[in-house]
C-alpha cells in the first residue's frame, strides 16, 4: 500500500477519501439492487408486486443481519490485529468468521423453506401478495448463504486494504441486477420472480469478484482450516452486536409498519411506504459508505494506540456525512413528486398520495440518520460495544415500535407519518449524550 494511503501515517484526508470514495461508490451500487428491483415492480409488475418486495423485507433483514453482525464486528478485530503487526491470528478469526456467516444462514433459511406458507402469512400478506411473496421470497431464501457469504467477504477486503476492488464488487453485482432485470423482468415478463433471480445473479457475480483477492499475492487476509480458541469470535459477534440490531431492527419495524398500513391503507399503503422507505434507503446506505470507509481506519489506529488521528478521521467522516445527507433531505422537502415518481406507474394516484403523506414529515430524517450512523460506529471501531449497540437498539428498535403503537392513538395517521422521524430525533439526543460522556475514554 502507498504511504500516502496508510491509515496510520498518511494525510488524513487523503487517506479518508482513498476509502470513501470506493465504499460509497460500492454502498450506492448495492443500495441500487433493492431501489432497482422496486422500480421494476413499480413500473412494469404493479403496485401488488412492489408491496411484496417489502413485505419481504423483514426475512431478508434476518439474513442481512446476520452477514453485518459477523462482518463489522470480525473485520474490527482482524483490522485492530493488522495494526498489530499480527497477521495469523487475524486470518484465523477471518476464516471462523466466514464459516460461521454461512453456516447460520443456512439453519435460518431450511426452517423458513420448509415453512414458508407461515412465513409469509407472518409477514402480514394479504389475497393480493401472497402468492407473489411465496414466489419471490423461496429464491431468496435459497441464496441465503450465498448472500451472506458475500456480504460478509466484501467486509473483510475493504480492512485488507482493498477498497478499489470491494468497490468494484459492488458495481459489478450492480450492473449485473440491472441487466437481468431488465431481461427477466421487460423482455421475458418473469414478473416478480425475474427480479429475484436477478438478485441471486448479481450475489454470484459478487462473490466471483472477491473470492480471487484471498488467493493473490494482495492478500493478508487467507482463508484457512481455523484452530485454536474461538473466543476472540464470541468478541466479534458482541462488538457486531449494534449491526446486528441495526438490520434486525429494520426488518422488525418493517413487519410492524406493513401490519399497520394493511390495516389503514390497504395494499397501496405498503407500497407507498416501499416507495419512501427506499428513498431514505439510497440516504441511508450513503451515510454507511462514509461510516464504512471510517471504520477501518479508526480500528487499525485503535490497534496502533494513535487516538489522535482516531478523532481525526471520525470528524472529517461525520462533517461529509452532515453534508450528504443535508442534501438528501433538501431532495425530499423540494421535490417529493419526482423522488417518488421514478419509482411507480402515473396511474397509481392513490398509493402516491399516501407515498407524499409520508414525504412530508420525513424530510428531516435524512440528517439525523446520517448522524447516527456515524456515531454508532465510531463506538463499534473504538471496540466499544455497549453505548454502540444502545444507539442501534433505541433508533432502529425500541423507539420506532414505541412511537408506533402510541403516536397513531393521539395523532391517527399522522401518528403513522411521524414515527421513524421522532424516533431519530430522540436516538440523535442520547448518542450525542454518550459521545461526549465518554469523550476521553480512548486515551485512557
Amino acid at each position: 500500500m502507498s504511504e500516502h494511503h496508510d491509515p496510520l501515517s498518511g494525510p488524513p484526508g487523503r487517506v479518508f477519501l482513498h476509502y470513501a470514495i470506493p465504499s460509497v461508490l460500492g454502498l450506492g451500487a448495492l443500495s441500487s439492487a433493492t431501489v432497482v428491483t422496486a422500480i421494476f415492480m413499480g413500473n412494469y409488475v404493479g403496485v401488488a408486486a412492489l408491496a411484496a418486495v417489502n413485505l419481504s423485507m423483514p426475512a431478508v433483514s434476518l439474513l442481512f443481519a446476520v452477514a453485518f453482525m459477523f462482518a463489522m464486528g470480525g473485520s474490527v478485530i482482524t483490522g485492530k490485529l493488522l495494526g498489530e503487526g499480527n497477521p495469523d491470528a487475524a486470518c484465523d478469526v477471518f476464516s471462523k468468521i466466514m464459516i460461521l456467516a454461512f453456516g447460520i444462514a443456512l439453519a435460518i433459511a431450511l426452517p423458513s423453506l420448509l415453512f414458508i406458507d407461515h412465513v409469509v402469512s407472518l409477514l402480514g400478506a394479504n389475497s393480493e401478495t401472497a402468492g407473489l411473496l411465496v414466489s419471490y421470497l423461496t429464491i431468496l431464501l435459497c441464496i441465503a448463504p450465498l448472500t451472506t457469504t458475500a456480504y460478509t467477504l466484501y467486509y473483510f477486503v475493504m480492512v485488507d486494504g482493498r477498497p478499489i476492488l470491494a468497490c468494484s464488487s459492488l458495481v459489478v453485482s450492480s450492473l449485473v441486477n440491472v441487466a437481468m432485470n431488465w431481461l427477466f423482468v421487460v423482455k421475458m415478463e418473469l414478473g416478480i420472480v425475474g427480479a429475484a433471480f436477478a438478485m441471486a445473479g448479481s450475489y454470484l457475480a459478487l462473490l466471483s469478484v472477491l473470492i480471487p483477492h484471498f488467493f493473490g499475492p494482495l492478500a493478508n487476509l487467507r482463508l484457512r482450516w481455523p484452530t485454536g480458541s474461538w473466543k476472540p469470535i464470541l468478541r466479534a459477534a458482541v462488538n457486531g452486536v449494534s449491526e446486528f440490531t441495526n438490520e434486525l431492527s429494520v426488518g422488525v419495524v418493517t413487519l410492524l409498519f406493513n401490519w399497520t398500513l394493511i390495516k389503514r391503507f390497504g395494499t397501496e399503503g405498503v407500497a407507498a411506504f416501499t416507495v419512501v422507505e427506499y428513498v431514505m434507503f439510497v440516504g441511508i446506505m450513503l451515510s454507511y459508505g462514509f461510516a464504512d470507509a471510517v471504520q477501518p481506519l479508526i480500528s487499525k489506529n485503535l490497534g496502533a494506540r494513535n487516538i489522535p488521528r482516531i478523532y481525526q478521521f471520525f470528524r472529517i467522516g461525520i462533517i461529509t456525512t452532515l453534508v450528504i445527507s443535508f442534501a438528501m433531505s433538501a431532495l425530499l422537502f423540494f421535490v417529493p413528486e419526482v423522488l417518488i415518481g421514478v419509482f411507480m406507474e402515473d396511474s397509481a394516484e392513490t398509493t402516491m398520495q399516501i407515498a407524499l403523506g409520508f414525504a412530508h414529515y420525513f424530510w428531516p430524517a435524512p440528517l439525523m440518520i446520517g448522524a447516527n450512523v456515524m456515531l454508532t460506529v465510531f463506538f463499534t471501531a473504538t471496540d466499544q460495544p455497549l453505548p454502540s449497540a444502545m444507539i442501534a437498539a433505541s433508533r432502529s428498535l425500541i423507539l420506532p415500535a414505541t412511537f408506533l403503537l402510541v403516536l397513531p392513538i393521539w395523532l391517527g395517521d399522522t401518528g403513522v407519518f411521524i414515527t421513524l422521524p421522532a424516533a431519530e430525533f430522540v436516538a440523535l439526543s442520547l448518542a450525542l449524550f454518550l459521545f461526549f460522556g465518554r469523550a476521553g475514554k480512548l486515551s485512557q
